[in-house]
C-alpha cells in the first residue's frame, strides 16, 4: 500500500515538472523581451572624429532630427557649448537621459541641486527661466563681480532678489521700470549717463554738460533756490561747482578771499548757501 502510494506521488511530481518546463520554454519562445539598446542605422560614435568635428556632429544630428526635431533644432539655435557635442556624447544609448550632474557636477554649489528649476531645456541651456524663489545663490556662482559690487556698495538694490530686476536671464531692465524719471524728457540713456550700473546706483559719475534738470529729480529745493536767487550762480550748471556727486566745494576754490585773508568762513556767518549767496543769517 505504501509502495503504491509512493509510486503515484513520484509520477505526479514528474508530470508537474515536465508541464512547468514546457510552459517556461514556450513562454520564452513567445515573449519578445524588451531591451534598452536600440539598433539604429546611424553614424557610430567610434567612427566620429575624436574632437567632435562639425562634420561628425552634423552627421549625427541629421539622423536624430528625423524623430527628434524639437531638441535638435533647439541645440542648433541655442545650444551654447552643448552644440559642440554630438548627440552620442550625452545620450550614450538610445533613450538614455543623462542628468546635468553627470558632466557638470554641483556647478552652483551644494545648495543648488535642481538644475531644471532654471535650465528647463538642456538643449538650450542658456535659455534660463526663474522666479523669485530661485534665490540669489545660484546666480552668484557665475556673476561674482556683480555680487561683489553689491556687497561693497550697499544700497536698497542689495537687498533685492536678482529676479526682481532680471525677470529673464540676460535681461538688463530699464531704470524707469521701477524708478520715476527726473523729468518728463528723461530717457534710459540719460539714466546711464550718471548711474553707470544698477548694482552700484548711488555711485554717480556725470559729464560736465549734464543739465540741471537731471539733478532736479533729487535736488529740487536746491535747484529752485538757485534759479530764483538772481545771482550769477543761477547761470551755472550744477556740474561746474559739483564736478563729483556729493562734493561741496569751498567758496575759495572759485572766489579766493574777496573780503581779505581774515575772513575765510564764507558759508557760516554771511553766505549761508551757495545756491543763494545773498541769503544771510537773520
Amino acid at each position: 500500500m505504501k509502495r503504491r502510494y509512493f509510486m503515484m506521488l513520484l509520477i505526479i511530481v514528474v508530470v508537474v515538472a515536465i508541464a512547468v518546463s514546457g510552459c517556461t520554454e514556450n513562454s520564452e519562445e513567445s515573449v519578445d523581451h524588451p531591451t534598452n539598446i536600440v539598433e539604429l542605422d546611424m553614424p557610430r560614435l567610434d567612427v566620429l572624429s575624436d574632437d567632435h568635428s562639425d562634420d561628425g556632429i552634423e552627421a549625427v544630428l541629421n539622423v536624430c532630427v528625423e524623430c527628434h526635431p524639437k531638441p535638435v533644432n533647439a541645440i542648433k539655435e541655442s545650444g551654447g557649448l552643448h552644440s559642440q557635442k554630438n548627440c552620442y556624447f550625452c545620450h550614450v544609448q538610445h533613450g538614455y537621459i543623462p542628468t546635468c550632474l553627470d558632466c557638470h557636477g554641483l556647478f552652483h554649489g551644494n545648495a543648488v541641486v535642481n538644475c531644471a528649476q532654471c535650465h528647463t531645456d538642456p538643449h538650450a541651456p542658456k535659455n534660463i527661466t526663474f522666479t523669485v524663489e530661485t534665490g540669489n545663490y545660484a546666480c552668484s556662482m557665475c556673476h561674482i563681480d556683480e555680487f561683489t559690487i553689491l556687497d561693497m556698495n550697499p544700497t536698497k538694490h542689495s537687498g533685492l532678489d536678482c529676479s526682481s530686476c532680471h525677470t529673464k536671464h540676460g535681461l538688463i531692465p530699464e531704470c524707469t521700470n521701477c524708478h520715476r524719471p527726473h523729468d518728463d524728457t528723461m530717457t534710459e540713456d540719460d539714466c546711464d549717463d550718471c548711474h553707470k550700473t544698477g548694482h552700484m546706483p548711488t555711485k554717480i559719475i556725470y559729464s560736465t554738460t549734464t543739465p540741471k534738470s537731471m539733478c532736479s529729480g533729487c535736488h529740487a529745493d536746491a535747484i529752485n533756490m538757485i534759479d530764483n536767487s538772481g545771482t550769477k550762480h543761477s547761470e551755472l550748471l550744477c556740474t561746474q561747482c559739483h564736478p563729483q556727486h556729493g562734493q561741496i566745494p569751498a567758496c575759495s576754490s572759485c572766489h579766493a578771499t574777496p573780503h581779505g585773508s581774515a575772513i575765510t568762513d564764507c558759508g557760516v556767518k554771511c553766505h549761508l548757501s551757495g545756491h543763494d549767496v545773498w541769503k544771510r543769517l537773520e
